[in-house]
């Protein structure tokens, strides 16, 4: 018997001995940083480009997770027309400002990334995917008009020019109607005063329009870097003849078309919050339910629960957050990357409607219109 108390005092003090020194463990893996390198390098696989039509055009990414950024072309709007009627040989004047409604972005939705897949040591947070559109040069087409990274077109037959481009001969031979001395193939309408239902001269024309609306990239720089109000704040545009045959329809009556297109090249970035590092650390939980299934018992807890497992607690630090510049991969405002080029088919009348191009009516004037 007293070899069985000895063995039974024996084998409680082996336990405790093992209990005491079970290790701790706690392995930091290496850092991996292949993920936000890929994402970095190619933001964006898969694009797509709408031109809108009913409203701005817009660029869609979809990104390496799956989600879609998207971020609105800025449109040209023709904020003010002068006159009201186009009539042949009489210049319409267009006031040219960027619309403030058409700005617009929308990130992709933030997920969190573990990875690699199949045993995951690193997660990014928050990430999301972003665009941004920076402006490129625009040539002006043959008989159109540039200004900055945006270009004017028009039918066959219509002559665009710069409003401040007083000494081309397209100007003069539109306006010469205003200085009644000069014997002009002009409507003579611009020879007759405003009061009297005619329009006198180019400038009281010009006098009609609504003023500028001005720059609204002021707040939305971030997204649209360089984007400024455009250089060429008024055009006009006339024509010899009336627009029986034109390709366009306005107000039920066939209509001369302008064409607009706006140049851009898209930039794409990811985002995230933090990067962290999956750590694991192996603990004594102590049970009283574990007594079927146990690691080993610990005396020395009595009269608290003795039967122990080692359990291993996973947790998540933080190894870098890319806004504060101390990842290896860097900062994001370094990441923004070309994934493409945008030509943007989309102009917003003086109506506040968006159209893939403005139609206008040119009409002959008749006798009765005409100088008494």
């Amino acid at each position: 018997m007293k070899r069985r108390k000895l063995f039974l005092m024996v084998v409680p003090v082996l336990v405790l001995a093992a209990s005491v020194f079970a290790p701790a463990d706690a392995r930091p893996p290496a850092v991996n940083i292949s993920l936000p390198e890929s994402y970095i390098a190619n933001p964006c696989p898969g694009r797509y480009i709408s031109h809108g039509g009913s409203g701005p055009g817009q660029v869609f990414c979809l990104s390496p997770t799956n989600t879609v950024a998207s971020i609105n072309v800025p449109a040209p709007w023709l904020s003010s027309r002068a006159p009201a009627l186009s009539l042949v040989n009489i210049p319409t004047f267009f006031q040219l400002d960027w619309d403030a409604a058409s700005l617009g972005f929308q990130d992709s939705p933030a997920l969190t990334v573990s990875y690699p897949s199949g045993g995951a040591t690193d997660r990014l947070v928050n990430v999301r995917f972003q665009l941004r559109l920076r402006p490129i040069e625009a040539s002006a087409p043959e008989n159109g008009l540039a200004t900055g990274n945006l270009a004017f077109a028009a039918s066959s037959g219509v002559v665009l020019v710069n409003a401040a481009d007083t000494g081309n001969a397209y100007y003069d031979y539109a306006c010469t109607a205003g200085i009644p001395e000069i014997n002009s193939p002009a409507n003579p309408l611009l020879t007759v005063a405003i009061a009297q239902g005619g329009y006198r001269s180019c400038d009281a024309i010009r006098g009609l329009l609504s003023s500028s609306m001005g720059n609204p990239f002021r707040e939305a720089l971030e997204r649209y870097p360089n984007w400024t109000a455009p250089t060429m704040a008024q055009f006009l545009a006339f024509s010899p003849y009336a627009s029986i045959y034109g390709p366009g329809m306005d107000h039920g009556s066939p209509a001369f078309q302008i064409e607009a297109t706006t140049y851009a090249i898209v930039e794409a970035r990811p985002v995230w919050d933090q990067h962290t590092e999956r750590s694991e650390q192996t603990i004594v939980d102590c049970k009283w339910e574990y007594w079927r299934e146990y690691d080993f018992i610990d005396w020395r807890r009595w009269p608290d629960p003795v039967y122990c497992r080692n359990v291993t607690v996973v947790t998540w630090g933080t190894y870098c957050e890319p806004a504060r510049g101390n990842c290896p991969y860097g900062h994001p405002d370094d990441w923004w990357t070309p994934v493409a080029l945008v030509e943007a088919h989309v102009v917003r009348g003086p109506d506040g409607t968006y159209g893939t191009t403005y139609d206008f009516a040119s009409v002959q004037s008749q006798a009765l219109l005409t100088a008494p």
